[in-house]
């Protein structure tokens, strides 16, 4: 029977079957959230359901509620339309931060004020601000961005941005040099420590620009990652140097993934051929889609149309004319799954994209063959050797810039003569450039 009840707790049944979890207010915070009990449904009947979905719900009812009662939340809100020459705005907002000092303290009051007068502004506000602006930058980097700041933001405290002074940034750049990486446990290397301040540095200047802090007051970032004398010097970072792939090379590396037991080595064995024969990026193949895919019996080619990639120069028409990743196509169309060329491949990472889960799987490959490990290609030589079969080829810049997705080196180029113009030409430097490359597979 204590088993029920205690299953059955935070659970409501409504009138018609359906189940609905309940979360009810502290006594404490029933004023400022003004209800006693917040009720939310769980959209089913089944009581097993129900309970597996409650913790989930309460967890995020329980969010909610904080954010009622912190008062950062409405102060952020309050500072987007703020005007500081409104005396009405003004006079507003100091009889609300009196109230808030009645219901929640001093301290309370002041940050609120702080936060929504842009007075003080908090290092997380100034933060999420900034990220705003940076539309035109990839999830990745700017999650690289905010974590960097975050770090800072758990060592300092989120204080206000304007409190951060030399001696303090100077106490973080020591605390980054001896500090491990949480991820790793190791300690960050040179090039990260770098990046750390770099970005904080980045954020203050911006801070400065925008007026939230004082333009005349240097940011205590300047400088703060110089040598000091006697300093021991940081070896530089390693260059990798990587260089096209030879053709045994990859042969040896198609053959090691053809025998992989991994659950997805016939994705892995496509990419590798298609990616020597057209030197597209591997995210670009996995993101191939049958729509994309015009098959020319007449030429014997097949035209694949890259519509997206790392620039807008890399929206493109690429020809096909190998036998061998003509089958391949050809098979994966037949295979294909909501037109997806790559179906079995799930997307991942903070991009979201079909290689990042594989990416990992088909270089450990790579590494666990004698004859590749230690020399300097990954994936991305394919295109690297793609590109010095152009030249070996005799062609000149601007088909090769149309090959490989490049900005076009003139205005003709660029302007008049790109995506899907010109298919005669790309064509017949399309076969020039094959003839360099021949066939990965054995033919019998």
């Amino acid at each position: 029977m204590s088993d029920t009840m205690s299953t059955k707790k935070n659970l409501r049944q409504r009138k018609g079957g359906g189940w609905a979890v309940v979360y009810y207010v502290p006594h404490e915070l029933r004023k400022i959230v003004g209800k006693r009990e917040i009720v939310r449904g769980l959209g089913t009947k089944d009581f097993k359901v129900a309970c597996s979905r409650k913790n989930q719900v309460l967890l995020a009812i329980q969010r909610e509620v904080a954010d009622m009662v912190n008062p950062d939340v409405e102060a952020k809100e309050i500072a987007k339309k703020y005007d500081h020459n409104n005396e009405f705005d003004a006079l507003w907002l100091t009889e609300k931060a009196e109230k808030i000092e009645k219901e929640r303290g001093l301290k309370a009051a002041k940050r609120f004020y702080g936060i929504a007068s842009m007075l003080s502004t908090p290092i997380s506000f100034a933060m999420e601000k900034w990220l705003e602006e940076g539309d035109g930058i990839k999830d990745s980097t700017s999650n690289r961005y905010r974590t960097a700041v975050e770090d800072f933001v758990e060592w300092a405290g989120d204080i206000p941005i304007k409190d951060v002074d030399r001696q303090m940034a100077g106490e973080y750049v020591r605390y980054v040099k001896i500090a491990k990486s949480k991820k790793t446990k190791k300690s960050y290397s040179p090039r990260t420590q770098q990046f750390k301040i770099n970005t904080l540095a980045q954020l203050w200047r911006w801070c400065i620009q925008r007026g939230i802090l004082d333009y005349e007051k240097p940011s205590p970032w300047i400088g703060q990652f110089s040598a000091a004398p006697g300093q021991r010097k940081q070896k530089a970072p390693t260059v990798k140097g990587l260089r096209g792939i030879q053709k045994e090379e990859a042969r040896i590396w198609l053959n090691a993934v053809s025998q992989t037991k991994y659950k997805n080595h016939s994705a892995m064995r496509d990419l590798i051929i298609l990616a020597w024969h057209t030197g597209a990026r591997a995210n670009d193949i996995c993101e191939l889609t049958v729509p994309q895919i015009e098959i020319d019996e007449e030429n014997n080619v097949y035209w694949l149309d890259i519509i997206n990639g790392k620039t807008k120069a890399n929206k493109r028409i690429m020809p096909v004319v190998s036998p061998e990743a003509q089958a391949v196509l050809k098979q994966r169309i037949e295979n294909a799954q909501n037109g997806e060329l790559f179906p079995e491949l799930e997307r991942g990472g903070e991009d979201n994209k079909k290689y990042h889960n594989l990416q990992k799987a088909i270089n450990r490959i790579r590494q666990k063959q004698e004859v590749l490990r230690g020399i300097p290609v990954d994936m991305h030589s394919f295109r690297r050797k793609f590109s010095n079969a152009c030249y070996d080829a005799g062609l000149d810049d601007s088909p090769i810039a149309r090959l490989m997705g490049h900005e076009a080196p003139t205005l003709h180029d660029g302007t008049y003569n790109k995506y899907h113009e010109a298919r005669k030409r790309v064509l017949a430097d399309m076969r020039l450039v094959y003839e360099e490359l021949g066939e990965l597979t054995e033919r019998k």
